[in-house]
């Protein structure tokens, strides 16, 4: 069965941007406030938020990539788990989850601002999110897995999420790697 897409959004903010522009220019001046792109209707806020993916974003990509390079092997998104974490480790029961800084908040990141429109509606959102990050993670301590939480602004740096990913995982033990003399013994 084959799934079923979402109809195109119905708002595309460049053409209106686009048109706004166009209509300007008969104007002698230059307007400094970009007109009404900044000023979106909650359709078009819903429209622009649907976009956003849950599933193989740049970082987690990366981060697959990191994990590839490194030797390890891994499921995806396993439902069964709670929290259904982006990268999972069986053999180590380990859970890494990558995180976007702004839909959960990572402290002190230039990258977790706050919306200025509908601040209070904002506000319980993020709470709830990071209210269920905390409880999934307690949950899967409790069954006795390791909790490695990968932010989206650690992505950039390859060399330091690489040291982070080491010091969190256990050394891939691989009898052939020993063999043709990969790991040190």
């Amino acid at each position: 069965m084959e799934k079923q897409r979402s109809p195109p959004c119905p708002y595309d903010p460049w053409a209106e941007l686009y048109r706004a522009r166009t209509a300007m220019q008969s104007l002698w001046y230059t307007p400094t406030v970009m007109p009404s792109a900044q000023y979106q209707t909650d359709a078009a806020t819903s429209c622009r938020m649907r976009r956003v993916r849950s599933k193989d974003t740049e970082p987690e990509l990366t981060v697959r990539r990191l994990l590839i390079g490194l030797g390890y092997r891994y499921c995806l998104h396993r439902s069964d788990l709670p929290g259904c974490p982006d990268i999972v480790l069986p053999g180590q029961r380990t859970a890494i989850f990558i995180h976007g800084c702004f839909w959960h908040r990572h402290k002190h990141c230039k990258r977790c601002s706050m919306p200025r429109r509908n601040m209070g509606l904002w506000k319980e959102k993020f709470k709830r999110t990071q209210s269920r990050d905390r409880k999934n993670a307690h949950q899967l301590r409790g069954m006795g897995w390791t909790v490695v939480v990968i932010w989206e602004c650690w992505v950039a740096d390859q060399e330091k999420l690489a040291k982070c990913i080491v010091r969190s995982l256990r050394p891939v033990h691989s009898h052939r790697r020993q063999e043709q003399g990969f790991c040190a013994k």
